[in-house]
């Protein structure tokens, strides 16, 4: 089944498809994405549609580093003000002509200690958090049932492509990045089934 190439305005309207098919009759987006509702996208072109668009997932937000985020504990008005406060009696201790016992240097160094371990349990409640992050998205993996090459197909819904026909059953669970990356139609049903296949 050849296609004809398709002439620059219909490119555009293709890419415009692509990215909001919302917007589009059903037709029109079966037609840009080169799909046959019936029979699905091909094994073949799956994959090379998923090397061109992507994992369907929401990207990773980028790491920040060690300093970063020791950086960011230390970015609150209170702990600048204790910072401060710490370094002027610091400062006034170290100035001082009179003869100051070891104790005098206690005040600012318990606050800065206060303030280290402050940042240190921040910095590991961080470190914690997106630990469990990572684990409970590993454990939630949602699966899509897709039709592809004219059979129902059970895959990861990372796997989904645009151009997947995919089908939906009441109660079934679906990755948020499906629906808003792929073109989807419920049947006229209650408002509450369809807020139960979107739990």
């Amino acid at each position: 089944m050849e296609k004809e190439p398709l002439s620059a305005p219909s490119i555009d309207k293709a890419k415009a498809i692509v990215q909001n098919p919302h917007l589009w009759r059903a037709e029109e987006v079966l037609s840009a994405l080169g799909v046959d509702p019936k029979m699905g996208l091909q094994p073949s072109e799956a994959l090379r549609r998923l090397s061109t668009y992507g994992r369907n997932e929401l990207p990773r937000p980028p790491s920040v580093s060690f300093w970063a985020q020791v950086m960011r504990q230390f970015d609150d008005s209170l702990v600048r003000i204790l910072l401060a406060v710490s370094c002027v009696s610091f400062f006034i201790t170290l100035v001082d002509p009179r003869p100051q016992p070891c104790c005098a240097y206690a005040e600012p160094f318990v606050i800065l200690l206060i303030l280290a371990a402050g940042a240190t349990a921040g910095v590991l409640g961080v470190a914690r958090a997106e630990e469990d992050l990572g684990a409970l998205s590993a454990l939630q993996m949602y699966k899509a049932q897709v039709i592809r090459n004219g059979r129902l197909e059970i895959v990861d819904s990372a796997a989904v492509v645009p151009g997947d026909i995919c089908v939906l059953h009441g109660g079934d669970r679906v990755s948020f990045t499906l629906f808003s990356r792929l073109h989807y139609r419920f049947p006229p049903t209650s408002v509450l089934s369809v807020l139960s296949l979107l739990r």
